[in-house]
């Protein structure tokens, strides 16, 4: 039984896979006068505006680009692939979250009903600076992060700076960029808003 399972595992890793590479690479265009629709096989699209003189060949790097934009993350400018940095800052990110969730809750507590949620991949680091001197352990982190609430709707978007040392960890400043909006609200999930 338990071979099966890892033969089922691998098989469907593999499917992935190849699925994955031939949906990246199949790219259909439909041609307009002056602009340029892709349909990507991920179910997306991207209209481009082609530029006056601009050659059907151009098309194939269009494509591409609307191809890597649509893949690429959500939020925009987060990596795509893993490193040592990368990994230290979810760590703490991760280790920041109590306070982060605690002070969006007191803040969120007059617009909405229920405490918005977030989650690390909703949390970027802005900055991080070291206050003392070298290999002094008190630091400067300010973080952007973008509360949730139901099925991922966004409730809005924060700057928070904490001071983290030897003492614990204190938020030195916050400040509300935007949000909630009623129209990113569904119907049903309306009533969240007070």
């Amino acid at each position: 039984m338990k071979k099966h399972f890892i033969i089922g595992v691998l098989c469907g890793a593999f499917l992935m896979a190849t699925t994955s590479v031939f949906a990246s690479s199949m790219i259909e265009t439909t041609s307009f006068p002056s602009k340029v629709t892709f349909f990507l096989a991920n179910g997306f699209s991207k209209e481009v505006q082609l530029q006056e003189g601009e050659e059907v060949l151009n098309y194939k790097n269009k494509a591409e680009k609307a191809l890597s934009e649509q893949t690429s993350n959500a939020a925009g400018n987060k990596p795509l692939e893993d490193s040592r940095e990368l990994q230290l800052q979810d760590m703490l990110v991760i280790s920041l979250l109590p306070h982060i969730q605690e002070k969006l809750a007191e803040e969120y507590a007059d617009v909405i009903t229920v405490p918005p949620v977030i989650h690390p991949d909703y949390v970027n680091v802005k900055s991080l600076e070291r206050v003392a001197a070298f290999r002094g352990f008190d630091f400067l982190i300010t973080i952007d992060a973008q509360p949730i609430v139901g099925p991922h709707i966004p409730v809005g978007e924060d700057e928070l700076t904490y001071r983290i040392s030897p003492a614990g960890v204190e938020l030195k400043n916050f400040e509300h960029l935007r949000g909630p909006v009623k129209d990113d609200f569904l119907p049903n999930y309306q009533n969240l808003l007070k």
